[in-house]
């Protein structure tokens, strides 16, 4: 899983190079047509995890969160006009699965953890991140900032 060559990582990998080449796209047609071209950015799934067991699951817990956390945001953040996000609750890493959390009683349809709390301290970590980096185009003056592009539950 962390080779970069294989896998989720790859996966990434690709998606930020299709990125890049429409959000140039966008860039060079808008300025043959003379308009300003829209806000190009992307919907990034954010889940806040917690361990089982701190010291069993710690390192796992880690390794998600600096794979599906940051590394496309980081790979694209000199090419994203918004970034945004969709959130849907709480996981507890259990090895390399999902745990349940007995102080989390409620859980929607989907089976996620609701957490509400989640969202705003995952934003707050990923804005101290991103805040005063010079590339975080998203985060200039006239780009749109964070978009919440998803968050709730399932419910039939």
């Amino acid at each position: 899983m962390t080779n970069p060559s294989v896998g989720a990582i790859r996966a990434q990998i690709n998606m930020a190079d299709a990125h890049r080449k429409v959000y140039q796209m966008v860039q060079e047609r808008a300025a043959l047509h003379g308009y300003t071209p829209p806000p190009v950015g992307v919907a990034h799934l954010l889940m806040y995890t917690v361990p089982a067991n701190k010291i069993l699951d710690g390192a796992q817990r880690l390794f998600i969160d600096t794979y599906s956390r940051y590394l496309i945001i980081d790979l694209l953040k000199d090419v994203l006009d918004f970034c945004g996000f969709n959130y849907y609750g709480k996981e507890v890493v259990e090895g390399f699965g999902a745990g349940l959390d007995d102080d989390q009683v409620e859980y929607s349809d989907s089976g996620r953890g609701i957490y509400p709390a989640g969202l705003f301290n995952l934003m707050t970590e990923i804005h101290a991140r991103y805040e005063n980096d010079p590339k975080a185009l998203f985060l200039r003056p006239g780009k749109e900032g964070y978009v919440i592009t998803e968050n709730g539950t399932l419910h039939p």
